[in-house]
């Protein structure tokens, strides 16, 4: 039985690692972040976070392609090994065996750490939270993402009126935090420095605690 609020999400996978999200009753955000020996972990205003989510679905094709078509290639080579009746001959075929294995699990490895399929929630002007879409299990995703989206409404309204008057501390704090998600991932390169700039341009647009 899965209660009506869940207030706690715990996302697991081999390639991506563990991310965690978990609304807190002071009206933050806290979201932890593990992949092999990176750790994460920050708060997010709930106020911050745009409530209406976005579907985003992304598949490697050129990967697919190429897995399929090498895919097929090793396949043939290993057959042709395996029948071959002179030894040479069947060492020689090594070689482009062990070559086009190494290109077919480049592949492989694309697909499976480059797709992308999640549900983002949009934190101020360029930030994102990227939910990977239906993990655990899709009871579990659902209530939190509708959770999560009354939360950031509630919090909307009861939202801080002077949120431009940052001082150089905070200002300097905010910059290592977008800096952390950046490391950790959820901000690209490009979001980062976007971000940044808004922070230095227009103080207070992103926070973090």
């Amino acid at each position: 039985m899965i209660p009506e609020k869940t207030t706690v999400l715990t996302q697991t996978s081999f390639f991506r690692g563990c991310q965690k999200f978990e609304i807190l009753p002071d009206g933050n955000l806290e979201y932890t972040f593990k992949r092999f020996s990176l750790y994460r972990q920050f708060k997010i205003p709930l106020w911050q976070i745009n409530p209406s989510s976005q579907r985003l679905k992304v598949n490697p094709s050129g990967s697919y392609i190429g897995a399929i078509f090498f895919g097929i290639v090793l396949f043939g080579f290993a057959i042709c090994a395996l029948v071959v009746r002179d030894k040479g001959a069947a060492l020689a075929m090594l070689v482009p065996i062990t070559m086009f294995g190494v290109i077919f699990a480049a592949c492989v490895w694309n697909i499976l750490t480059s797709r992308v399929n999640c549900v983002l929630f949009v934190i101020g002007p360029s930030s994102q939270l990227r939910l990977w879409f239906n993990e655990p299990e899709p009871v579990v995703f659902g209530s939190f993402c509708k959770t999560l989206t009354t939360a950031a409404e509630d919090a909307q309204k009861n939202k801080p009126l002077n949120t431009s008057a940052l001082s150089p501390q905070k200002l300097a704090e905010e910059i290592r935090e977008l800096q952390k998600l950046r490391e950790s991932k959820v901000l690209s390169d490009e979001e980062f420095e976007r971000a940044k700039a808004k922070l230095l341009g227009i103080r207070g647009s992103i926070g973090f605690k």
